[in-house]
């Protein structure tokens, strides 16, 4: 993608945040695009194939408003705590902070389909009782499973500096990759 060329040096500098920001959102909704779709055909598949069509729709929207959720979740530090202490900390309590608010938001969700369905917020409530309690709590552990490569790489992306990492995964050679200059954490923390 080539840079946008405008003269003003503010307006430049905006402009390529945005862009930046922008990619991040859409790496944040195409990793979650890809779980949840992969959890919706695991569910149409158990349900012998009804709603697959459905469920990916679903998936695509809950991809769509938990990147949004996420993305600000970012934005206003959740999470960002023992970013002084090994990587597995921050890790652990980014993918946990965020697992909490993607339930919150989950439940919230159930709310919303329920009273556009004519139910009340507490009808709809009531739908996560003692059976739907457990589903919850599945659904919080696999997010914090998955969760974790997310914020893992994120992290290592960050002290690699902007772009390395996918410059290593991406157009990096096994011969580049040995070189002294990528695994010197000084320098590629200089850069970023």
């Amino acid at each position: 993608m080539r840079p946008i060329e405008v003269s003003n040096p503010r307006l430049a500098g905006l402009s390529q945040k945005l862009i930046a920001e922008a990619r991040q959102l859409v790496l944040i909704f195409v990793y979650l695009w890809a779980l949840f779709s992969l959890f919706a055909f695991h569910k149409s598949m158990l349900l012998s194939g009804h709603g697959t069509l459905y469920n990916q729709g679903v998936a695509f929207i809950n991809a769509f408003v938990f990147a949004k959720v996420m993305f600000f979740g970012e934005r206003f530090h959740l999470g960002e705590i023992f970013q002084d202490k090994p990587l597995i900390w921050p890790v652990l309590v980014k993918s946990a902070s965020f697992t909490v608010v993607l339930i919150a938001f989950h439940v919230l969700e159930e709310v919303v389909v329920g009273s556009m369905r004519g139910k009340t917020i507490m009808q709809s409530l009531a739908s996560f009782g003692d059976e739907n309690a457990l589903g919850i709590g599945a659904v919080a552990v696999i997010m914090f499973v998955v969760l974790i490569p997310f914020f893992a790489f994120r992290e290592i992306g960050r002290i690699l500096g902007q772009g390395e990492l996918l410059r290593l995964f991406l157009t990096q050679s096994a011969n580049e990759r040995r070189s002294p200059r990528s695994l010197d954490p000084e320098q590629n923390l200089a850069r970023s």
